[in-house]
Order: structure tokens, then C-alpha cells, then sequence
């Protein structure tokens, strides 16, 4: 079963230092969320009503790379796969070259999941990360 899921990609900016290795995360409360970014760091959520899943590409040594949250879907009671994305650029394409950190993050709301333990599995990010999955109490 498809969830809704809402991005929140223009909503915050993360510390650059918080985000130079690629990684995955569902985050499920504001404790985990500042464990990640930093005490500064404001989530964009309420974590009574959802939970964040973060998708870090990493480190990438110009512009137009990108990684999108594609699908996240019901696999079971307790295993949610998470379809991502890697965009490369163009070779045609003029991108600044500037080093970059591609990020997505999406909301999902807790009312879709069942309350226990729920292991989110990452899919399409090939070997960029070894941690393809994040377990975590909902």
C-alpha cells in the first residue's frame, strides 16, 4: 500500500557539517532529529503526528546532483520500503562547481503506520550507502 507523503525539502536548511556522508534515516522524534543536525537544528514536523525519512547523498563535487524520495509504501506491519532517486548531471549541462550536498526529506504521518517496531527499507542508492535501512519504534 502506496502512503502520502509530503516533502520538506524547501522547509529547512541543515547544517552542511551534519550532512557531508551520505546516509538514511527515519527520525521519529525531536531528540533524534537534533542527535542528526544539531541542537540548533528546528524540525519542520510535529513528531506526535509524523515521522521524517532523510535520504543524505553526500558529498558531491559540483551542482546537479540530486536524490528524491520517490514512493514509500507498506511492504508489512512492520518493514516500509522507501523508492530513492539519484539524479546525476547532464554532461551537457552547466552546474556551478561548487561542492554540493544533496538532501531529501519527506513527512509521513503516523496515522498511516501501525504503532510498534517498523524497519524502513531504503531502495535505488545502488553503493552510495551502506545503511539502507533504519529501525525505529513508532
Amino acid at each position: 500500500m502506496g502512503l502520502r507523503f509530503a516533502s520538506l525539502r524547501q522547509e529547512v536548511q541543515l547544517p552542511q557539517e551534519r550532512i557531508q556522508e551520505p546516509g538514511c534515516h527515519a527520525i521519529v522524534s525531536t531528540e533524534h532529529w537534533q542527535r542528526l543536525y544539531g541542537e540548533e537544528s528546528r524540525a519542520p514536523v510535529d513528531f506526535g503526528r509524523h515521522v521524517v525519512l532523510a535520504v543524505h547523498r553526500g558529498l558531491c563535487k559540483t551542482g546537479g546532483y540530486r536524490v528524491e524520495i520517490k514512493d514509500v509504501t507498506v511492504a508489512s506491519k512492520s518493514q516500509v520500503d522507501v523508492e530513492v532517486d539519484l539524479i546525476d548531471p547532464s554532461s551537457e549541462s552547466f552546474n556551478t562547481l561548487a561542492m554540493t550536498y544533496p538532501v531529501d526529506l519527506v513527512r509521513v504521518s503516523r496515522r498511516q503506520l501501525k504503532p510498534g517496531t517498523i524497519t524502513f527499507k531504503f531502495h535505488g542508492l545502488g553503493d552510495l550507502v551502506n545503511n539502507v535501512e533504519d529501525t525505529v519504534v513508532v
